[in-house]
């Protein structure tokens, strides 16, 4: 939207009022004959709308057809501000210059974003990138990018390959790291839960189980011992355990509703507040609603900066949405009360299970039951692989 409006302010428009009998008919043929007409507003015995200049030629014909009158009410954009500044040669200098600035700011770096780092230190490659004149800054025209990814390649080894990109105002450094193989640590361990649960899986590849598939464990308890008994010497030993361990874990949560609540709900209201920021100045945008930001507001801001034929200037247009939200007195019935206190425990279970774990079953008990409250559990089950190694300490 920010776009279009910036073309017909280059390109030039026409705010156009149109009278007479026909003017449904007007806006058909109009349509009809692909003359592009928008913020098209009705009026008792007229209508307006915008226009482009070349389509204004186009819609005399329009009108004679249609026995309408048209005139213009208003003439916007860069071309009708340039007509009345031809007798002001200073003023058309001062924003001729202000253009060619924009343009040359537009070739600084203000951003440097740098992705892909893992292992290698970030303060460091940073620096490093310094060194080279990749900072804010820097007029990116005398930047040699080809020499720049060389020398990261060869300062960091670890670096397997990189490529930089130059996106307006910002540089992105994007990197992939080599993959090195882990050092395998051959201290002796043990295998313990880390969390309670009932051993349904149990592979043992290194070590003695003391444990076995259908026993429940504890969080901590040891699974998998890492001290073996040789029979024939007589001796223990120390071995890193190694093995599979999966067990059926449950994760309980309560859930309460009453039968009337308060419940806050999104409203059809919705404010914007919008300013324009360039080179890190805020410029507000007028606007015409009122407004007063108070309780059950949700604010969001969206940042679109200005692009233009592939260059990306500093300039950003936020928008700052409010959403209004009001209490709604809400009465469940006896099913749904019911229903709500156990979406509030689920969510309340579901909080505790690590990310990618499925869900096996859902348990639902109510617990509470009153004439005006409901409080529920939901008790969810997973089947997880609990493994977790602890180093067996070595008595001096």
């Amino acid at each position: 939207m920010f776009l279009f409006k910036l073309i017909n302010l280059l390109k030039g428009y026409l705010v156009v009022e149109v009278y007479g009998k026909f003017t449904e008919k007007f806006l058909n043929m109009a349509i009809t004959r692909k003359i592009y007409l928008w913020d098209i507003k009705r009026h008792k015995n007229s209508i307006t709308l915008k226009i482009g200049i070349d389509g204004y030629k186009a819609l005399w014909p329009v009108c004679r057809k249609t026995g309408c009158k048209m005139r213009i009410k208003e003439k916007r954009g860069l071309p009708f501000k340039l007509n009345k500044l031809r007798r002001r040669k200073v003023f058309a200098f001062g924003i001729l210059f202000f253009i060619i600035v924009l343009y040359i700011s537009s070739k600084f770096v203000l951003f440097v974003d740098v992705s892909g780092l893992e292992e290698i230190d970030e303060i460091k490659f940073n620096e490093f990138l310094e060194s080279q004149n990749l900072q804010r800054g820097a007029f990116h025209p005398f930047l040699d990018i080809d020499d720049i990814e060389h020398q990261i390649l060869i300062t960091f080894p670890r670096i397997a390959w990189t490529s930089i990109e130059i996106q307006g105002t910002r540089v992105v450094v994007n990197l992939v790291e080599k993959d090195l193989p882990e050092e395998y640590d051959h201290s002796p361990t043990d295998i313990v839960a880390k969390k309670d649960g009932l051993i349904t899986k149990l592979l043992v590849l290194s070590g003695e189980s003391v444990v076995e598939e259908g026993d429940v464990v504890t969080e901590g308890e040891t699974i998998i011992s890492g001290e073996l008994f040789n029979e024939d010497t007589r001796t223990h030993m120390l071995v890193r355990s190694l093995g599979i361990v999966e067990a059926r874990v449950w994760y309980q949560a309560t859930g309460e509703a009453y039968q009337n609540e308060l419940v806050l709900k999104e409203t059809d209201e919705q404010i914007k507040k919008q300013h324009l920021n360039i080179f890190g100045w805020n410029i507000k945008i007028p606007s015409r609603q009122t407004y007063d930001l108070k309780d059950y507001y949700k604010r969001t801001v969206v940042t679109q900066p200005l692009k233009w034929r592939g260059l990306e200037f500093p300039i950003n247009l936020i928008t700052n949405s409010y959403t209004n939200y009001s209490g709604v007195d809400v009465t469940y019935t006896n099913d749904e009360i019911v229903d709500v206190a156990a979406k509030r425990a689920y969510r309340a279970a579901k909080h505790g299970i690590p990310k990618g774990i499925e869900i096996e079953n859902k348990i639902i008990h109510i617990i509470e039951k009153s004439d005006d409250k409901v409080k529920v559990s939901v008790v969810l089950e997973t089947i997880e692989d609990i493994r977790k190694d602890s180093i067996i300490k070595l008595e001096e």
